[in-house]
């Protein structure tokens, strides 16, 4: 937990985005004025672009660029990833006819991917065809796999032909593609009552997913179903797409989701009445109690901890990975001032350091990777 070095973003918004890819760390902000993110002053061209930046491990800055750069026409960003060799690809949504470098794309509503080389130009870039209600979900692995994932209505066609809404309501889509973009595979789920995504992770062994359920929806293996109110899934998926586990568990909500080099998965949520993932049932000290589970590639659990003792209560919550151990970071609820905690874990749940970062007024996490 030793401090090694900080900065600042210049953004008064919280829809910023960070990623790790290799030794390069990139940063997306929203560029509704001039800004300067270290490598001076870059100022809008029009309406809703990016600024991105990339950094090194110590923190020095290494390159930044403006979407307004290579694209015409109207589109906003919403996330990053980035592969080993620090290669970005950046998700966003259209709004009408946009040109990046020499890709044109169309589709109003519609996201799209384009991987950006560290010299701010563009690489390939994708878009998908539907109808779209929601953001994208992303994640990338360090080979390159990108999985993108959102709701959708009707049908869909993310690259690999035509899918139809399998429900009336309640539907969202999972794509995946190469490091060149070429579409690998596409799946569609639904529910005829309640089937949310709200978080997507990566691995070397496949995409997971988690969000919240009512009703019944089958993912591949055994359908899932649950009764009112509603309660926490995860639906794990090989490379190429095939089902490898799926389950229900009893939580209200899910903040964080990581998959590790051996495929391990690991939540971080808010605990719903009594929770047991592994025969040691946990219990809120406190409503919404905060808590972190570990599965292995299978799905069999492997451990739970309560996060009460941490001073973390706050709903911005997010967590990474440091090898296989977690860290996890937080504000609490107090007033005036609210804390800003940073917390570790080893492989096994272990506590480690905790460590409060800052506090203000108003303190959120955006990103942590």
């Amino acid at each position: 937990g030793k401090h090694l070095w900080s900065t600042l973003l210049a953004s008064d918004r919280r829809d910023a985005a960070l990623h790790v890819g290799g030794d390069t760390i990139t940063a997306r902000v929203w560029l509704d004025a001039s800004k300067d993110l270290g490598g001076g002053p870059v100022s809008p061209a029009g309406y809703r672009h990016d600024l991105i930046a990339s950094f090194d491990s110590a923190g020095k800055h290494l390159a930044s660029f403006a979407s307004s750069a290579w694209q015409t026409g109207s589109g906003e960003g919403w996330g990053l990833g980035s592969d080993a060799q620090g290669q970005t690809t950046w998700v966003g949504r259209l709004r009408t006819e946009i040109e990046l470098g020499d890709h044109v794309l169309t589709g109003w509503g519609s996201p799209f991917l384009a991987s950006i080389a560290n010299d701010g130009s563009i690489g390939w870039a994708r878009t998908l065809r539907g109808y779209f209600s929601a953001p994208p979900f992303f994640a990338q692995s360090a080979d390159g796999t990108s999985v993108l994932a959102q709701r959708f209505a009707h049908r869909v066609d993310a690259g690999g032909g035509e899918l139809k809404a399998p429900k009336k309501a309640h539907n969202f889509y999972i794509a995946s593609y190469d490091a060149q973009g070429n579409h690998l595979w596409s799946k569609v789920f639904g529910s005829d009552e309640l089937l949310n995504i709200s978080h997507l992770a990566v691995g070397p062994r496949g995409a997971v997913i988690a969000g919240t359920i009512r009703g019944e929806v089958d993912f591949g293996g055994v359908a899932l179903r649950t009764t009112y109110p509603h309660h926490l899934y995860l639906a794990a998926f090989d490379t190429r797409g095939e089902h490898r586990w799926s389950k229900v568990l009893k939580s209200s909500s899910v903040d964080g989701l990581v998959v590790d080099g051996e495929g391990n998965t690991t939540i971080l949520g808010h605990l719903s009445g009594r929770t047991d993932f592994t025969g040691a049932p946990l219990k809120p000290a406190k409503k919404a109690g905060l808590f972190v589970g570990r599965f292995d590639p299978r799905g069999t659990p492997l451990w739970t901890r309560e996060l009460a003792p941490f001073d973390i209560s706050g709903t911005t919550l997010d967590m990474a990975l440091d090898g296989k151990n977690l860290v996890i970071a937080g504000t609490n609820d107090r007033r005036p001032l609210q804390q800003l905690t940073v917390v570790g874990l080893d492989a096994a749940g272990n506590h480690r350091f905790s460590r409060p970062l800052c506090s203000g007024t108003s303190v959120h996490t955006s990103a942590l990777t």
